[in-house]
């Protein structure tokens, strides 16, 4: 783990990259711009530790923020959405193939009681 003064300018482009954030400039520029970009998440720039800020370690430093909290929610919502959609169109394929399922065995029963 690297605080922010101890990241190099391909570090620094990375995690500015990972927020969507310019990277070009000379590394004064790059360490300005994510030390606002930190101080905009909530985070204090002279103690956040790099080492791909997973979520994990943010969850166990605690700079786990509200923004990122309600990124992932929303994140998970419409996931969940897209999950329900497709089993009620997989349930409706699966009905309409057991009312096709029956239409022929009832079908089939006729023809053999016409025998």
């Amino acid at each position: 783990m690297s605080k922010l003064c101890g990241l190099n300018v391909v570090q620094l482009r990375e995690e500015l990259q990972k927020r969507s954030l310019v990277t070009s400039g000379n590394k004064e520029v790059l360490v300005a711009r994510l030390r606002e970009a930190l101080i905009d998440e909530g985070k204090n720039p002279d103690e956040f530790k790099f080492d791909g800020a997973d979520e994990d370690n943010e969850i166990s430093t605690g700079t786990f923020t509200t923004a990122k909290m309600k990124e992932l929610l929303l994140s998970m919502s419409t996931e969940m959405k897209q999950i329900k959609e497709q089993s009620e169109q997989q349930s409706e394929r699966q009905t309409e193939e057991l009312k096709q399922i029956k239409e022929q065995s009832e079908q089939q029963s006729e023809r053999q009681s016409e025998r």
